[in-house]
């Protein structure tokens, strides 16, 4: 969390600590982590306002642009829904800065770690309503769902927002990976645990890093082989 905190102050988003404690939910133990900030309820901002504290910062290069990118992928998703130019899309709860400690810490992240890319399993959805700047709104969001098109969903029971926006634009974002592949070898294990207690699953993300080199223990090795059949040639 200090690494992590040094790394996003120079944003200049004002004062603002990460904090982390380890939790247990449904028997699982993880991570739960905790962005505080002074800043008042209600300031929000626009998504030129946000690129510009990012492309100003002194983040590694592939942090602003995987953090640009994200941002951007918000604000098209927000246009669309609104019918709107991007540029003119005023972020609530998405331009708070503990939203944008959470995205471009989440891209620190895995600048850090060296990640490649990402395979993500199914995106549950939950049900009921969102109370959010804009009123009541159905759950998914409208920009949620905007963002997970083409993406595999599943609906579930509970009455929660199980996909939020921004982790939405995260996974879906970032470089896709497919399944391990033979000879692939789990390296490290994560589990960070959410604040809302759900009904009938743990709210936990787990996070695995994967070695998937070609037969990352020397011991396989994947091959692909291509059969066909000609038939009337001379």
């Amino acid at each position: 969390p200090d690494r992590l905190q040094a790394a996003l102050e120079p944003l200049g988003l004002g004062p603002f600590t990460i904090e982390t404690r380890r939790v247990e939910n449904h028997g699982v133990y993880g991570t739960q982590t905790i962005v505080r900030t002074a800043e008042q309820h209600g300031v929000h901002r626009h998504w030129p306002d946000i690129r510009r504290l990012i492309e100003e910062s002194a983040l590694p290069e592939s942090v602003r642009e995987h953090s640009l990118a994200i941002f951007r992928r918000l604000a098209e998703a927000e246009a669309a829904v609104h019918q709107m130019s991007p540029d003119e899309v005023h972020f609530h709860e998405v331009g708070a800065v503990d939203s944008i400690v959470d995205v471009v810490g989440a891209c620190l992240g895995w600048h850090e770690l060296g990640v490649g890319r990402v395979a993500a399993g199914v995106f549950p959805l939950g049900r009921g309503l969102i109370t959010c700047a804009h009123g009541v709104i159905p759950s998914p969001g409208p920009a949620t769902l905007e963002l997970l098109r083409g993406r595999t969903v599943e609906t579930t029971a509970e009455p929660f927002e199980l996909v939020t926006p921004t982790g939405a634009a995260l996974l879906t974002l970032w470089p896709a990976a497919a399944a391990a592949p033979a000879g692939a070898r789990l390296e490290r294990v994560g589990y960070g645990v959410g604040h809302h207690p759900l009904h009938s699953r743990p709210n936990v993300l787990r996070a695995m890093v994967i070695d998937d080199g070609p037969a990352a223990d020397g011991a396989s090795e994947s091959c692909l082989e291509l059969e066909f059949n000609v038939d009337d040639t001379i």
